[in-house]
């Protein structure tokens, strides 16, 4: 909206060539999406090509996790390298932005103690009610450990609406009519739980599963989405 030109737009994580992105940082970016490792990476081998003392907007997703172990220091070190000089007898100002769900010991502890605070210091809170949209129903399932897996499967089935007739006695269904849902997002907490899972649900024919793609085919994925 402010600029002149389409942004452009680098992109710096790990596991991805060098190479790349040392050519993607050098065309001067207008936004750099970076992971913080690789980016202090970057700036360590090219301290006399590229630096981001010019930079204007920082943010940080996911900042709650962010702030956990190594990364808060990771943090640190590149906030250290930005903003506040003077340049041409103006100074550059940096405005931070730190979006979390949550607001742990650590991150609160930065916001108090590593930004300016007083009225330089804005808090936007998006309560519950204000976030969630009226027609998203919520459920939680208390399951033992051993028999998480039996019950995501019960319940792709009751939600799939696919029975069979040994289902019959042991699916509970809907108190009333329900459309069965043809796309479900299943998140797990990593990366070896994301593979059994497909793995497993791939021998259910009533699914088609997509997961644990590598780097290359969800930038392609994410591309042809954008068309």
């Amino acid at each position: 909206k402010f600029m002149q030109h389409p942004p452009r737009v680098a992109i710096v994580v790990g596991g991805e060539p060098l190479d790349a992105q040392f050519t993607a940082l050098s065309l001067d970016p207008d936004i750099v999406i970076a992971t913080p490792g690789r980016l202090l990476q970057i700036l360590d081998e090219m301290k006399s090509k590229y630096t981001l003392r010019q930079v204007q907007l920082v943010v940080f997703d996911e900042a709650d996790r962010l702030f956990e172990g190594g990364l808060a220091e990771e943090v640190k070190l590149l906030l250290g390298k930005m903003g506040g000089v003077e340049a041409a007898g103006t100074t550059i100002r940096r405005q931070t932005l730190l979006v979390s769900a949550t607001m742990p010991r650590s991150l609160a502890d930065f916001t108090k103690f590593g930004l300016r605070g007083g009225d330089f210091q804005k808090f936007i809170r998006l309560d519950l009610e204000k976030s969630l949209s009226p027609t998203l129903a919520t459920a939680f399932y208390l399951v033992r450990q051993e028999e998480r897996t039996g019950a995501l499967v019960l319940l792709l089935r009751n939600m799939m609406g696919m029975y069979s007739e040994l289902d019959e006695e042991h699916v509970e269904k809907p108190r009333k009519k329900v459309h069965p849902v043809r796309n479900v997002l299943i998140f797990v907490a990593t990366k070896h739980r994301v593979e059994y899972l497909v793995q497993l649900l791939r021998t259910y024919a009533f699914l088609q599963i997509q997961g644990s793609k590598t780097k290359a085919a969800t930038k392609t994925m994410a591309k042809k989405q954008s068309k």
